[in-house]
């Protein structure tokens, strides 16, 4: 049978289908963003900022005389639509011509694939945005030290005693961080899936999970987690080849608003040293004794804002080069903030999630040590997260006159969106065919996903 449709609309709209069939992390990530994200015609570039939660203080009460505070906007974060992945083809008049089987399996369908892959690729990435980290054997984050997590160790490997432990004090984590309950995910690389199950056949498990997992080779369900493998889990490689056992915080911290801090100073390195942080990797200010850490930058319970008594983690967002004196900023997440604004015991932080300020010449921990322990390691970055730890924003690309054919399909429910379009060069008798998106991608909870290093 000829191909019969020829509208690209069509085509668009089975690729959408298709592509959102085959986004294993995309579906999985929060895409409520305000109605301006729904306008048509965002052009690329374009930022827009994301609401995250509000968090308020408690007075004692009853009487609030005198401690009434204005309301205060929740704080927002930029998410950018700057990425624009395309799918160029070129067809003839007689490749329009294939039945609609052969058309979709050999043109749009690997296309519309490959979108899909990218999209998910995007959101992978996004763990250069989180701090939270465990690895080590399961190195918990219970004993005073938030993580040794042990860059390029084969954690979770062929006989490893208990590969599920690390994924639980993970899980552990989202609870003392104040993530909700429900909808969170574990996401794992396929061969550390297969050590997963392995080690779970030796226990009581209801029976249909029990099928499921002998049947497919997977975890669904469990730990109070959705499990979720993907192929395409970003190993990620530490900078390499520069002693960090001399770094120090070059002055205090101090925040002026509750916008808080995403920078510091860094000094103590070798001048004019190149990388000495890559984007993804962790650090943390202050000793790594187990208690009494005296100038440590502990985490806190988001509600009570009592310390969990380890060090909160922050990762370099940017790759980082120090000038002619040894000193380099970094940008860094999450967003650092403290107890009080600008020192001032009477205003006190909602949003504080660190115990303290940082004192200058506070030390610097490179992946939980000072030393080049670990510069140049390798290490799969699987990760735990609510579904409001990473957004997605995708919108419609304008449809121009003056082309040949021209066709979009959205899906309203989730806002994710593909065009399709063409102009037919009449010389070569070639139909020149672009599919593509137009989204932006951000870390809006970084405190609400967790990367967990298994080999």
């Amino acid at each position: 049978m000829a191909n019969t449709y020829q509208t690209l609309t069509e085509i668009a709209g089975k690729a959408l289908k298709r592509s959102q069939n085959n986004m294993a992390l995309v579906s999985r990530v929060t895409r409520d963003w305000d109605d301006e994200f729904g306008r048509r015609g965002r052009k690329i570039g374009k930022t827009f900022h994301l609401r995250k939660p509000n968090r308020y203080l408690h007075v004692a009460g009853p009487d609030i005389t005198g401690v009434i505070k204005d309301y205060v906007d929740p704080p927002t974060i930029p998410i950018t639509l700057d990425q624009q992945p395309v799918i160029p083809l070129a067809f003839t008049s007689a490749d329009w011509l294939l039945n609609v089987d052969e058309y979709e399996d050999r043109m749009w369908g690997p296309g519309a694939d490959q979108l899909a892959n990218v999209a998910d690729s995007s959101i992978a990435v996004l763990y250069r945005g989180v701090g939270n980290t465990v690895g080590a054997g399961g190195a918990s984050a219970l004993t005073g030290q938030a993580v040794n997590p042990t860059p390029g160790t084969a954690l979770i490997s062929t006989g490893t005693p208990n590969p599920y432990r690390v994924f639980l004090y993970g899980n552990a984590m989202l609870h003392q961080e104040g993530a909700p309950p429900d909808g969170r995910i574990a996401l794992v690389d396929p061969l550390v899936q297969v050590e997963l199950v392995d080690y779970l056949k030796q226990f009581h498990v209801p029976i249909d999970v029990l099928s499921k997992q002998y049947k497919k080779g997977l975890i669904t369900m469990g730990a109070g987690m959705e499990w979720a493998y993907y192929q395409n889990i970003y190993n990620h490689t530490t900078a390499s080849a520069f002693t960090h056992g001399s770094a120090l915080l070059d002055g205090a911290l101090s925040q002026a608003t509750y916008a808080g801090i995403n920078t510091l100073t860094v000094d103590g390195y070798t001048a004019s040293a190149n990388k000495i942080f890559l984007a993804g990797d962790m650090f943390q200010i202050g000793p790594i004794t187990t208690f009494g850490l005296a100038s440590g930058v502990q985490a806190v319970n988001p509600l009570s804002r009592r310390s969990m008594t380890w060090l909160r983690s922050f990762v370099a967002t940017q790759d980082v080069t120090t000038d002619t004196n040894g000193r380099a900023t970094v940008t860094f997440a999450p967003t650092m903030q403290l107890p009080t604004l600008n020192d001032v015991p009477a205003t006190a932080n909602p949003l504080q999630n660190v115990d303290r300020a940082a004192v200058d010449n506070a030390t610097i921990s490179f992946w939980g040590v000072r030393a080049t322990t670990y510069n140049a390691k390798s290490t799969l970055m699987d990760l735990i997260f609510h579904p409001q730890a990473f957004a997605f924003a995708c919108v419609e690309l304008p449809l121009f006159e003056g082309v040949h054919k021209a066709g979009r399909a959205t899906d309203d429910k989730t806002g994710i969106s593909i065009r399709v379009a063409q102009i037919w060069d009449g010389y070569t008798d070639k139909l020149i065919t672009r599919m593509e998106m137009l989204y932006g991608t951000a870390v809006p909870m970084p405190e609400w996903a967790v990367r967990v290093q298994t080999t």
